[in-house]
């Protein structure tokens, strides 16, 4: 099972910004290993569904900030 904590979107966030509106898979070494325009398209992308989170990309007009 993934340890989403050992992920790093910061690693990521230039990356991700080529996925706006689309789901990507990322593995524990921070890494997009899968993407589509559906949850469906990307997971069976995935050989391994326990070693991957899948999240979608937010539109890059969205600003997300943590909250208290």
């Amino acid at each position: 099972m993934i340890d989403p904590n050992k992920i790093d979107l910061s690693q990521l966030a230039e990356e991700l910004g080529r996925y706006e509106n689309q789901w990507v898979a990322i593995s524990e070494e921070s890494r997009i290993v899968a993407s589509g325009p559906s949850y469906e398209d990307t997971v069976r992308q995935v050989s391994q569904k326990d070693s991957v989170i899948l999240l979608k990309v937010p539109p890059l007009s969205y600003s997300l900030a943590p909250s208290a």
